[in-house]
């Protein structure tokens, strides 16, 4: 591996970065928690493509999360993760950081549904 493969900022390689979210999204497990908080913390260092992969992905999953209305799928994970995914989604779609954003407690799955058309 070459050094202008690794990704500086958090020196692992760039791709890592795509397949880690790969790999949380959907899962029912405190590593969302920590994977949404890193991709918050470092959005803005994060290679442009990464961004766009990552960002239709999301979107995809609100898309079929939104569609599975008994949510036996849990494309999203379970009510806790689905709370990181819409704060990082808010991150991602508003440009802004705010921990008051998606406490799921207050977020009912028709207010995603709605939000899901607006992008």
């Amino acid at each position: 591996m070459k050094d202008n493969d690794l990704h500086t900022c958090m020196m692992l390689p760039t791709f890592m970065i795509y397949q880690s979210f790969r790999y949380v999204l959907g899962r029912r497990t405190g590593v969302v928690g920590m994977w949404v908080d890193w991709a918050i913390n470092h959005w803005m260092d994060f290679p442009e493509m990464e961004k766009v992969f990552i960002s239709r992905e999301l979107d995809d999953a609100f898309i079929l999360f939104s569609r599975d209305t008994d949510n036996k799928r849990k494309y999203l994970g379970d009510d806790c993760d689905i709370a990181y995914w819409v704060r990082l989604r808010k991150v991602i779609n508003d440009g802004i950081y705010d921990d008051k954003i998606a406490c799921w407690g207050n977020l009912e799955k028709d207010e995603v549904k709605e939000d899901e058309s607006n992008n």
